[in-house]
């Protein structure tokens, strides 16, 4: 196989800074590559439970088995993998010999759409906080591309996928917060940081050594300011959500 569209693949899926770039990049570079009857990119973390959500999914990838990468329950696992040892070598298996209890679902789906053959690759970061998760099908083989190969393929393209992932989550992060600054007093900003780490306004006056009416009076302004209900909606309004299933769920959203 030549090199030129793996390199061409790896510099764009590297260079991607937003979700819409990605697609495009998957779309125009990875996609071409490997022409794989169908293809999904999924983002996940593993502490303090294990949650993941599809990033992107190709035309071709089942709807029905969509709903299998929106994880939020800490006993699942993560399809068709068998730990969440995601560090392991990308492996292919024929579709027939997914015999397994836990892979009825995949491999009714997958006979039912004409698949054959899966390829499931996962790379993690150096603290395994985070995951990211690649499922392809049926990718065109030649006398250049064996199975294998493709594996050892995806054994690269899978840690700049997740580090191209891990840098536009950072961005979005830092926006979300940087759209509350502008919004609120270094006070209540400061305040608000207390709220984020669970404080009570009790506990922020004391820590403060500011009155307890006024902790109350900064924290109704910190909520008015950002045009939510209570604190926690301040604190995801600013910080971005607390609860990662619904950052997570975001990934499928536009810039």
């Amino acid at each position: 196989m030549r090199s030129d569209p793996i390199l061409n693949a790896l510099c764009r899926l590297a260079k991607a800074t937003t979700t819409e770039t990605l697609n495009e990049s998957l779309e125009q570079s990875l996609l071409p590559l490997l022409q794989p009857s169908s293809l999904v990119l999924a983002w996940g973390r593993r502490a303090p439970h294990f949650t993941m959500a599809p990033v992107y999914a190709s035309a071709g990838f089942p709807e029905g088995l969509l709903h299998s990468f929106r994880i939020t329950d800490p006993f699942f696992a993560i399809p068709l993998l068998d730990s969440l040892n995601v560090d392991e070598p990308p492996r292919h298996a024929q579709i027939s010999h997914l015999v397994q209890e836990e892979h009825k679902l995949w491999w009714g789906i997958f006979k039912q759409k004409g698949f054959e053959k899966l390829y499931v690759a996962g790379s993690t970061d150096l603290r395994s906080k985070y995951l990211t998760y690649l499922c392809a099908t049926d990718i065109q083989l030649n006398h250049d591309l064996s199975a294998d190969a493709v594996c050892d393929l995806l054994g690269v393209l899978t840690p700049v996928l997740h580090d191209t992932l891990g840098r536009i989550r950072r961005e979005k992060k830092r926006l979300k917060e940087k759209r509350g600054d502008t919004l609120l007093s270094p006070r209540e900003q400061e305040i608000l940081g207390w709220v984020r780490k669970g404080k009570t306004n009790a506990e922020i006056s004391a820590i403060l050594g500011i009155s307890f009416p006024t902790i109350k009076n900064h924290v109704q302004n910190i909520i008015n300011k950002l045009n939510v209900s209570n604190r926690a909606a301040a604190v995801d309004k600013a910080f971005g959500p607390s609860d990662e299933t619904t950052m997570l769920n975001t990934w499928m959203a536009q810039d």
